[in-house]
């Protein structure tokens, strides 16, 4: 999601969005194989804390995205 298609589309994600997505999809790896409910609530507190400016730079970047595209079409 973060490079360039050439002739197909431009990348839809940047790095950075990409590196600090990495752990809410390992949160998300852990609780869908968990057999256990019971969450370890110093590790997951960071993601809680982060979720607002991680949204806010995952919603920029399909927002330039789409705009990319837009030109395109």
């Amino acid at each position: 999601m973060e490079k360039d298609v050439e002739g197909i589309r431009p990348a839809v994600l940047h790095h950075e969005t990409v590196r600090i997505l990495g752990p809410y999809l390992g949160f998300r790896h852990f609780f869908r194989h968990s057999y256990t409910f019971e969450l370890d609530w110093m590790k997951v507190k960071p993601l809680v804390e982060e979720a607002e400016s991680v949204l806010e730079k995952f919603r920029r970047d399909i927002e330039a995205f789409f705009a990319a595209i837009s030109h395109e079409l």
